[in-house]
């Protein structure tokens, strides 16, 4: 039986507009109540992800910033070098500014740092392009697209990554943990987990790579995994 799930934000419990899914609040207090520690897993920076994990009911650590900083109100992990997301931050905005700005939550990050589009018109693969040029062939850097936000950061950082260092402060092993989530960032995480779910509107690269598919997009789809694997009913 698996004791714990990493579990993704936007695009897998929330809705399609974005917001978070009461009902998958409640089934993640129904999860703990099982014994079934949640870890938050997310791009988000820490802050937003201890605000949430405290209000959700939440036992696990938190994994941030794509698996850069991890842990809780009582110990913070930071991995990789925050030097080159900054390099690359200042490239981007320097080259890149009137199509891309910085998020109001670089301001309390670490290593990863994201850009939202200023204009939600413009080809989000035109704009993540273009910063990949931005950032040219600068060390370690690497440039993503969660779906919701652009990242920069430390390629050798990932939530994969992140889950093993969170699997250590909770006494568990990545083996113990079914992952969950919908975008190409969640990658490395369904590598080490012991069971990975990705949702019916994730990207095909991540669909793939699971172990499990479900049939229902967003939050119904962590719904739907989440009572095959644990027998909840």
């Amino acid at each position: 039986m698996f004791k714990a799930i990493a579990l993704d934000i936007d695009g897998t419990i929330t809705l399609k507009n974005g917001l978070i899914s009461t009902k998958a609040i409640l089934l993640i207090r129904r999860l703990e109540s099982r014994g079934i520690r949640i870890v938050l897993a997310s791009g988000n920076a820490f802050p937003v992800l201890m605000g949430l994990k405290k209000y959700f009911g939440c036992s696990g650590v938190v994994i941030a910033e794509n698996g850069a900083v991890v842990g809780d109100d009582k110990q913070l992990i930071v991995n990789g070098d925050p030097e080159v997301g900054l390099k690359a931050k200042e490239a981007i905005l320097s080259k890149l500014g009137d199509i891309v700005r910085e998020s109001w939550q670089n301001r309390f990050r670490y290593v990863d740092f994201a850009f939202k589009l200023r204009k939600p018109s413009l080809s989000r693969s035109y704009v993540l392009n273009a910063m990949r040029r931005a950032v040219g062939d600068m060390p370690y850097t690497v440039v993503v697209d969660s779906g919701v936000a652009f990242h920069v950061r430390d390629i050798r950082v990932n939530k994969g990554v992140g889950l093993i260092k969170a699997a250590e402060l909770m006494g568990l092993t990545p083996k113990d943990f079914v992952a969950i989530g919908d975008s190409e960032v969640d990658l490395e995480m369904f590598e080490v987990a012991g069971f990975s779910v990705a949702l019916a509107n994730a990207v095909k690269e991540l669909k793939d790579r699971a172990d499990m598919v479900t049939e229902k997009p967003y939050w119904e789809g962590f719904n739907e995994a989440v009572e095959k694997i644990f027998n909840l009913k």
